[in-house]
């Protein structure tokens, strides 16, 4: 059996502080968020929660099991003794919802940069011009 080190006992710990922490806190927000946010704000508070409920369906159902992780590390990483610990995530190759997922996260980006980019030019460009 492998022993845990000092470091596997501080990174549990802080995974399951942080996770007992995580779960009731996103209640707390898709409460907030549905019921609390003002009037003016609502069709935000629509934005956030599609969002929010999509990322986490697609981060749910893109998980692989876990005898396929093992198989995978075994296999690709023969000095990692997980033969003793539980092991959880996705192989992007065996789960297209994986890139669905990642493709939520990462491609959104640019477009947004690029949008921040031009109200900054055009707030900086009427402040320049309408001094008052």
């Amino acid at each position: 059996k492998q022993k845990w080190t000092p470091y596997d006992y501080a990174a549990s710990s802080f995974w399951w502080i942080t996770g007992s922490f995580a779960i009731p806190l996103n209640c707390i927000l898709i409460y907030l968020i549905m019921f609390k946010s003002p009037k003016s704000l609502q069709l935000y508070s629509i934005f956030l929660i599609n969002t929010t409920l999509g990322d986490l369906i697609c981060f749910i159902f893109s998980e692989s099991p876990p005898d396929e992780i093992v198989a995978y590390l075994k296999q690709n990483k023969p000095f990692y003794k997980v033969d003793h610990f539980f092991i959880s995530g996705n192989h992007m190759i065996n789960s297209p919802l994986t890139s669905v997922t990642l493709a939520t996260i990462v491609l959104p980006m640019f477009p947004i940069y690029c949008l921040v980019i031009f109200f900054y030019k055009k707030v900086h460009n009427y402040l320049l011009h309408n001094k008052t």
